[in-house]
């Protein structure tokens, strides 16, 4: 609980009549004759938070304990019980045994049992750094000062299953699948085209489900479908879907970074579909999600390759430049490890002892 509010009639310093004075006109200024609550305008579409606003008002008739500032606060934290509520109806839906019955989970759900947190309404974007700790930094002068680590609350994975307990496992592939073909048979049912969420539903949808089910399971076919997908979304819709990862230091390790992609992204045009250009942008894209389904789409595609003409895409490459390649193989047996070029040629490899080692004699 906060501190008390150091008024004049529970001040303990001595005052003269006319500080008692000016205290009191400045504590008249800092109250108000009547208190009233107004529900914000993002609580309004949603009906679970508003009547989370109505209940807590309503219990808190006759307390003193709020001010008009602290509607939008207020309003974050019914909006927050809303989700929460939603987030473990959606988790017994899918834990359920009758998966037939039940209705497409909403978009923001999917992403929160994969362990995202829903993002805030955009009118607290400029809130969406916390303070998780302080850290002591040292000054030239010497002096020694505690600073606020931040980290970032959207869009921050979190293992938030972890925290519920006492259910089965749950297969998210076949979640992510009963979400696609619901979703495709209510819109085959109203004769129309999908929305702009139930597209990028559909498109993250098909990622998790070949992330789910692994890449030695996931055929050629599903990669081509899942980038099709991909590629009739616009990127904006795409920063939307797959948020980029929040590193800020790419150009000190060389590396890519949240910067780096959103360059990316800003050269093309942000309201229409991104095309063929979806292979150059996910080469460029900096998200855990579609840097592992693209790389496991290439290892299919080499896999082929190598099925179909016996050589690899790099060695393809080696060998139009002229440049040898070699395979390495072990002898299970013997633990050696060998080299064979193209020709077929082998050779051992020995690992160097590094300097100061030796064999010790004697018991281990």
């Amino acid at each position: 609980m906060p501190n008390n509010v150091v008024s004049i009639r529970n001040t303990r310093k001595h005052l003269t009549a006319k500080e008692k004075k000016v205290r009191a006109e400045a504590e008249q200024l800092m109250t108000r004759d009547k208190v009233t609550l107004t529900m914000p305008d993002f609580l309004k579409g949603d009906t679970a938070a508003a009547a989370c606003w109505q209940r807590i008002v309503k219990a808190m008739h006759g307390i003193s304990l709020l001010d008009d500032l602290d509607t939008d606060m207020l309003g974050v934290y019914c909006c927050q019980l809303s989700r929460h509520d939603a987030l473990y109806t959606a988790y017994n839906q899918l834990t359920a045994g009758d998966h037939e019955q039940e209705a497409p989970l909403p978009f923001y759900a999917l992403r929160a049992l994969n362990g995202y947190y829903w993002p805030m309404p955009r009118s607290w974007d400029s809130h969406r750094r916390a303070a998780s700790g302080w850290r002591r930094r040292k000054l030239k002068s010497g002096r020694l000062i505690h600073t606020p680590i931040y980290s970032a609350t959207i869009n921050r994975r979190l293992p938030m299953l972890k925290v519920i307990e006492s259910k089965p496992p749950l297969d998210y592939a076949a979640a992510y699948a009963r979400t696609i073909r619901r979703t495709a048979q209510r819109i085959a049912d109203d004769g129309r085209q999908p929305t702009e969420l139930e597209t990028m539903s559909a498109a993250y949808c098909q990622v998790k489900i070949i992330l789910s089910v692994g890449k030695e399971a996931a055929t050629m076919e599903d990669y081509q479908d899942c980038l099709l997908n991909l590629a009739s979304l616009t990127p904006r819709q795409l920063v939307t879907t797959f948020p980029p990862e929040k590193r800020y230091d790419g150009h000190r390790f060389q590396c890519k970074d949240y910067f780096f992609t959103m360059e990316a992204v800003n050269s093309l045009p942000l309201d229409e579909p991104i095309g063929e250009a979806i292979h150059d942008l996910l080469w460029d894209y900096d998200n855990g999600d579609t840097k592992i389904l693209y790389v496991s789409a290439l290892t299919c595609a080499d896999n082929m390759r190598k099925a179909e003409t016996g050589k690899s895409f790099m060695e393809e490459w080696l060998e139009e430049k002229g440049v040898n390649a070699y395979h390495e193989y072990k002898d299970h047996t013997t633990g050696q490890r060998f080299m064979v070029d193209r020709d077929g040629k082998s050779f051992p490899v020995w690992m160097p002892v590094p300097r100061g080692w030796g064999i010790v004699e004697g018991d281990a």
